[in-house]
């Protein structure tokens, strides 16, 4: 039987960590201890820490040095052959069994390090439900955000995180991306089924996509995972992350131009495929096609790469799934696929 360190990082959200600590307290599976780092909130928060049940809880509130060092501090609280999981303060347990079923699928393997699934993401007023998509573990997909892990769906043991040095403080926003890549680098993860968690959009990385993006570049260069001859499908690939996200920089917008005018592609595409084309608001490549969305956003960025403004009726794009089977391929990618298989 295993025990779940659950650790949970607030600060001025009283009612954000009531909620989660009543999705824990539905759990079926009971062996658990919830840790909860308090950046010296105002709002209440300490005076509800006080009134809860000291066998399953401890609490720490003082101010932190960012949401990094408040996580370094709650995996430290843990014992060593726990399980520490990180569901911060608005986020919740999916299900009642999401406990249990890490348990059991632990349990068949008492050797692993840490396992994942994946998680389920929805938008603060409750509605935009997805389970998130993931693809084999692994140190490219991670770092290329394909299919990657996130924290609300790993488990890992306190000891393996120490031995790995905890989070980065240096990294304001991928730093816990940074964890999961040393951790593959040892050892592949545990996979099972039941999602962890619903995640509440909103959080730190998903509000500053951009800035999470810059800090990826800097540890795919780290991690040696990009290559000279790489440079123009790292570029592409940069192309299609932020124009899905609603961003753009010379490249998007180019593409854009191409797009209303029928334009060729080849010249954009030199080195990678002649057959590429671009029209009418569509690639054409092997028969093959799929729309993606276009999300936006108010938040303004740098003037070099915009975000554009949230419109009523958003545009659909129509991007040739050939480009994206490509650049998978050159970039070693692996294909969406389900939390085990």
């Amino acid at each position: 039987m295993n025990h779940f360190s659950v650790v949970t990082v607030v600060r001025n959200d009283l009612e954000g960590l009531k909620r989660t600590r009543v999705s824990l307290n539905k759990q079926t599976y009971k062996k658990w201890t919830h840790i909860i780092i308090d950046g010296g909130s105002t709002d209440g928060t300490v005076e509800y820490l006080n009134g809860l049940s000291k066998r399953n809880t401890i609490f720490v509130s003082e101010k932190d040095n960012g949401i990094y060092d408040a996580m370094n501090k709650g995996w430290k609280l843990a014992t060593p052959e726990s399980f520490v999981y990180f569901l911060n303060a608005r986020d919740l347990l999916a299900y009642p069994e999401s406990l249990k079923a890490a348990n059991l699928a632990l349990g068949q393997s008492p050797e692993a390090n840490w396992g994942c699934t994946t998680h389920e993401e929805r938008l603060e007023d409750g509605t935009g439900w997805c389970c998130k998509l993931v693809s084999e573990p692994s140190v490219r997909n991670q770092l290329y955000a394909f299919g990657y892990r996130s924290h609300q769906g790993i488990v890992m043991r306190q000891s393996f995180i120490a031995s790995l040095g905890g989070f980065d403080e240096n990294l304001k926003i991928a730093s816990d991306w940074d964890l999961f890549v040393r951790a593959l680098q040892i050892e592949k993860p545990l996979e099972w089924a039941l999602p962890l968690a619903v995640f509440e959009l909103g959080g730190l990385s998903s509000n500053k996509i951009l800035e999470a993006h810059y800090e990826l570049i800097t540890l795919r260069k780290k991690y040696g995972i990009t290559r000279a001859q790489n440079r123009a499908y790292e570029e592409l690939w940069r192309m299609l992350f932020l124009q899905n996200m609603g961003y753009s920089n010379l490249l998007t917008r180019i593409y854009a131009k191409m797009t209303k005018k029928h334009l060729s592609l080849t010249r954009l595409l030199k080195g990678i495929s002649s057959n590429l084309h671009l029209k009418i608001s569509s690639l054409s490549f092997l028969g093959l096609t799929v729309s993606i969305i276009r999300n936006h956003s108010r938040t303004p960025k740098s003037n070099r790469i915009k975000r554009k403004r949230i419109h009523k009726s958003p545009k659909f794009i129509a991007i040739d799934k050939g480009i994206f089977l490509y650049l998978n391929d050159k970039l070693e990618l692996n294909p969406y696929r389900s939390p085990i298989q």
